[in-house]
């Protein structure tokens, strides 16, 4: 039957066939044989050989070049292979568990009747007790036929002498409340054991600056932090209590040497700018710098003036106080009309006073201007 055929067929004639036939056969004559493909697939003579693969493709980053086998991890208890399951058996090669759990049982009940054991403890090693008869309980329950003679008398042999409180299995309620009595961390330790000893196993350093000891086991990092170095803590004096507080007279004194280093700092700039081979966009570099030294030179000398201005006023209400007059405290509009004069006493010695009030008047001048109205302002213009 050909793929024309197929076509014209109905969908029930085509399921008719299909079910007659077997989907196998079915699939091979409408979707075509993928034998070429199996065949295009390299064999490996060995399988122990790692597989050809096309030099067109890259090779990944993370690839297995030889197929290693994984570790099956069985449990003897449910693996077909270890064979069938039988009680009796599996009691008699086992037993010596038993023996040891005995043993272990015995050494609590020595500990429980020790005077000197405090209540703390003691609360442990009875709960400790507990588990062990109800495990011991259950491991009769699982290990013996619940026949009326074999009952009585293992019941009899093994765990009537060895019970001194002879608790049956805890029901989830009692667990509940001895953990609320005892208390989470207690309970966790006694139910599933203590981690003391992976604490300890971790070593110490004898000094904090000595490099911690690892195991030569694992590999060690390559970016590794061997000895621990502290950080260099940057603190500004300006702003830290440690320096003590800031006195602006104290710093100037401390501090002087650095104005005789931007004095002769100046002088070099002077003396570039006064050679002749320096390029224009070198000298608008130098005339920017000099400008700028200039200015914080000024921003200086004013802020010392303020400064010895107020020291001077402090000392006249000093002076005052003494003679026995009220002191009195300057405005801030006053002390301006006073740094105003001195300003003006300045530009009178310096020959600039002059031309320092005309162009006042013009700034002042602009200013009125702007805020006469516009209508003026047009009239002003025709």
């Amino acid at each position: 039957m050909s793929l024309s055929e197929l076509s014209i067929m109905s969908f029930e004639d085509v399921m008719k066939l299909q079910n007659k036939v077997g989907t196998k056969v079915y699939n091979e004559v409408a979707y075509g044989n993928n034998e070429k493909r199996q065949s295009s697939k390299k064999k490996r003579l060995n399988k122990n050989r790692p597989t050809e693969i096309s030099a067109k493709r890259p090779a990944p980053f993370l690839r297995q070049v030889v197929p290693v086998r994984k570790p099956t991890l069985r449990d003897p208890r449910f693996d077909d292979l270890s064979g069938e399951y039988k009680p009796e058996i599996f009691e008699k090669t086992y037993r010596f568990v038993q023996d040891i759990k005995q043993r272990e049982k015995e050494i609590v009940v020595k500990q429980l009747k020790r005077k000197k054991t405090s209540n703390q403890r003691k609360e442990k090693l009875q709960f400790l007790l507990k588990r062990m008869v109800s495990q011991l309980q259950h491991t009769l329950l699982l290990f013996h036929t619940p026949g009326p003679h074999t009952w009585s008398h293992t019941w009899s042999t093994h765990l009537v002498p060895h019970l001194v409180h002879t608790p049956g299995p805890m029901s989830f309620e009692d667990v509940m409340k001895l953990q609320n009595k005892v208390g989470t961390k207690v309970y966790n330790e006694v139910a599933y054991g203590n981690n003391e000893k992976r604490q300890s196993s971790k070593k110490k350093r004898l000094n904090k600056n000595r490099p911690t000891e690892i195991s030569a086991k694992r590999p060690a990092p390559f970016l590794r932090q061997v000895v621990p170095v502290r950080k260099p803590t940057l603190r500004d004096p300006r702003f830290d209590d440690l320096s003590g507080e800031y006195k602006p007279e104290i710093f100037e004194k401390t501090y002087r040497f650095v104005q005789d280093i931007k004095q002769r700092e100046k002088e070099i700039v002077v003396k570039q700018l006064k050679r002749k081979k320096t390029s224009n966009q070198r000298k608008e570099k130098l005339q920017f710098l000099l400008k700028r030294m200039e200015n914080q030179e000024r921003a200086r000398k004013s802020e010392e003036q303020r400064r010895e201005r107020e020291l001077q006023l402090k000392r006249q209400q000093r002076e005052r106080a003494n003679q026995g007059a009220r002191p009195f405290f300057l405005k801030k509009s006053e002390q301006k009309k006073l740094q105003l004069a001195e300003k003006y006493q300045d530009l009178k010695k310096s020959g600039k006073l002059e031309n320092f009030l005309s162009k006042k008047r013009k700034r002042n001048a602009g200013k009125d201007r702007r805020k006469l109205p516009q209508q003026l302002h047009s009239s002003e213009a025709s």
